[in-house]
């Protein structure tokens, strides 16, 4: 698997391809960018995900809570 690369080893990359395209070394370190991306794209993936259970975990429990809530209050009414 290749290495993660950070931020600012990007913007050097980046910039050095820039300024002298012919002794770049961009194309060389291709695989390490795409490995950093996809595996942020992973974590946010995750991320999202478990924020959307926590959401709806959170709504169930709330909708659960007023509907019990209304229920005490129509017997209590009878």
């Amino acid at each position: 698997m290749p290495a993660l690369i950070g931020v600012s080893e990007f913007v050097e990359e980046t910039t050095a391809d820039y300024k002298s395209p012919i002794t770049s070394t961009f194309v060389s370190r291709m695989l390490n960018m795409k490995q950093t991306i996809s595996t942020l794209e992973e974590l946010i993936s995750h991320e999202v995900v478990v924020q959307l259970r926590m959401e709806c975990a959170n709504w169930y429990s709330n909708t659960a809570c007023h509907c019990l809530q209304e229920t005490d209050i129509k017997y209590e009414k009878d």
